[in-house]
């Protein structure tokens, strides 16, 4: 008896070290971990301006270079024909696009130094805009991993990452460099994520030709997939170049904290409204099925969510001095704006998952343009400030992540049974 449950429970084991949920859970916990280990000293080190300035900064270049951020590794990870004869095109095709973005990015940063915008920003821009070119090679790679199930490189990338990139930014931060420590983690990233992602995966990459016929092969069907990347990049970033130019840096410092920090619950469940649900979604040919497994995981996700808004509205005052330092006391009130952000983010990511799991991307990209559209004249009907942004972006998200799941349900291109 006892050898038939201990083989039970090693078949389960089994089960669980080989599935896709497992090892990006695993990831995201432990990116979780050290990441707030590693903010809780750099809280400390760098100024709430300097912070401010970074996520200014990496905001504008991600907005300069919208237009060659065809992000083609989210082909690879959708479609196994780019896993299989289509991706050395892809590859090829990436290499014109790092360059392209590069070279965009570079002239961004000149454009805002000759409009008065202040140097850290602009070496920020340039900086932080090349190295995520360049990174579109690894990016690549993980997607082509994600595409076959293999996720378990994405955690030995967030193993690793935090804490050679504080061997790196802490000294740095230590000796009063601010926002060049900042800089200095983003590359460490992006060395480590090539390190990584060239090893684990063993496909032999050939060179192809790139030509009109490639570049229509790969563009044609990745345009809605370039669509829905865009309206992401805006919900994820467009927000901080607003408050940035109308708040200042120091109040973008206070806003990104509480932006990236009130969702707790999203950071410790987001990897079942990430990667691996695409797959999961993917795989399942049964409308019904997915629609289980979608409940299922938002359901979960919102009563994390729920539990969380409520220790920020009534304790955020405690906690935000207590976890980042009498520098962040200004945040306090951010947080509380923010405290809803993980039930937000619980429906936008795993509606967003869900369609691109059955390559609906063309209703996807609608979808999200057609809410930011609407914030974005929204906001310019009100006073633009902190807090009308952050009311906005959360009511954009909201929005577009039922009207996603509205058109999964009523869709008719989407059959019961694929």
């Amino acid at each position: 008896m006892r050898d038939k449950l201990v083989n039970k429970a090693r078949r389960i084991r089994t089960r669980l070290k080989g599935s896709s949920v497992f090892w990006q859970s695993m990831a995201n916990y432990t990116e979780r971990l050290w990441g707030l280990i590693y903010s809780l000293i750099l809280a400390r080190l760098i100024l709430p301006e300097e912070f401010g300035m970074f996520a200014y900064g990496m905001g504008i270049s991600q907005m300069a270079a919208l237009l060659t951020r065809w992000e083609v590794g989210n082909l690879v990870r959708a479609d196994p024909y780019y896993q299989e004869e289509g991706f050395h095109s892809v590859w090829s095709l990436t290499k014109i696009l790092a360059l392209a973005e590069s070279i965009v990015v570079v002239l961004a940063a000149l454009v805002c130094f000759l409009l008065g915008v202040d140097l850290s920003v602009c070496v920020v821009i340039s900086v932080y805009g090349v190295l995520t070119a360049i990174d579109k090679f690894p990016v690549v790679l993980r997607c082509d991993l994600e595409g076959r199930s293999h996720f378990k490189s994405n955690l030995i990338v967030k193993l690793w990452l935090p804490p050679l990139a504080a061997a790196i930014t802490i000294p740095l931060a230590l000796m009063g460099f601010g926002v060049w420590a900042l800089i200095a983690s983003s590359g460490v990233a992006m060395g480590l994520n090539w390190f990584v992602y060239s090893r684990a995966n063993k496909r032999k990459i050939e060179n192809t030709r790139v030509g009109y016929s490639l570049i229509r092969k790969v563009v044609q069907p990745s345009f809605w997939i370039w669509v829905n990347f865009i309206s992401h990049t805006i919900f994820l970033r467009g927000d901080k170049v607003v408050v940035g130019a109308s708040e200042g840096s120091e109040n973008l410092g206070y806003y990104s904290r509480a932006y990236n920090y009130s969702p707790l619950s999203f950071m410790a469940l987001g990897a079942l409204a990430g990667g691996p649900a695409i797959v999961t979604f993917r795989n399942l040919n049964c409308k019904r099925a997915r629609l289980r497994v979608y409940f299922k995981r938002v359901s979960l996700m919102s009563a994390a969510g729920l539990f969380f808004a409520a220790i920020w509205l009534l304790w955020a005052d405690l906690l935000v001095p207590f976890l980042f330092g009498d520098n962040w006391l200004s945040a306090v009130i951010y947080f509380k704006y923010f405290a809803f952000f993980g039930v937000v983010q619980a429906w936008y990511f795993l509606s967003n998952s869900l369609l691109q799991g059955c390559r609906e991307f063309k209703a996807q990209g609608l979808i999200k343009l057609g809410c930011i559209a609407l914030a974005g004249v929204v906001l310019s009907l009100m006073t633009v400030n902190v807090l009308t942004v952050a009311i906005v972006l959360q009511s954009a998200m909201l929005m577009a992540g039922l009207a996603m799941l509205i058109y999964y349900l009523i869709s008719k291109k989407i059959p019961h049974n694929q």
